[in-house]
């Protein structure tokens, strides 16, 4: 299977085991240049939505420091995370609720939210609306893939690194196979849990 984003025209191989290890600094790269040009000489807080964007966060921060390193870019680089949980029903149709916030004010600060999976975008409309009652001077999103045919939510997606529509589920670098297989560096399906065709 090859995943084509429609906005950048970035391809990713996603096999049974496809290797990504070789490819996702340059995934993370190619985001962070945009993200460099958007926010030239000023800082940025990444806020990754764990637990699935720890790895994309990694990458992601390490790829826009090296680009401040070169001297353009952002002027300073701030981590922090959250968690969201939920009861009846999931993260798709349940109640959400926080169970990990940030600790560091971002009132007048520019926040990007970094996510690994965009689907339904419960969750991310819900976190964008919580972050937004912080008063951030901008609040975009970043996402490493978008499933764009199962949103339910309307949220701006302002950084994607691959877009497609009826992708499977999806394990691997940061996703979990029923809460394994997170640390793993590619990304595969998982079989198992393949939709079904209607």
């Amino acid at each position: 299977m090859v995943v084509t984003s429609f906005a950048q025209g970035r391809t990713l191989c996603i096999r049974r085991e496809c290797c990504l290890a070789r490819r996702r600094f340059k995934i993370a790269r190619a985001l962070a240049q945009e993200i460099s040009r958007d926010y030239e000489g000023k800082s940025v807080v990444l806020v990754g939505l764990l637990k699935g964007a720890f790895m994309f966060l990694r990458d992601l921060g390490v790829a826009l420091e090296r680009i401040r390193g070169e001297g353009r870019g952002v002027h300073e680089v701030y981590i922090e995370f959250l968690s969201v949980g939920s009861y009846g029903g999931g993260h798709e149709s349940g109640t959400l609720k926080l169970d990990l916030d940030i600790r560091y004010a971002v009132r007048g600060k520019h926040v990007i939210l970094v996510e690994d999976v965009a689907d339904t975008c419960n969750t991310l409309a819900w976190v964008v609306e919580h972050l937004q009652k912080k008063e951030p001077a901008s609040l975009r999103v970043c996402v490493l893939i978008e499933k764009s045919d199962a949103h339910r939510y309307l949220v701006a997606l302002h950084y994607v690194g691959f877009a497609r529509d009826r992708l499977p589920f999806l394990g691997g670098y940061g996703l979990d196979d029923d809460g394994a297989r997170r640390c793993d560096l590619n990304i595969f399906e998982i079989p198992s849990k393949a939709p079904t065709a209607e």
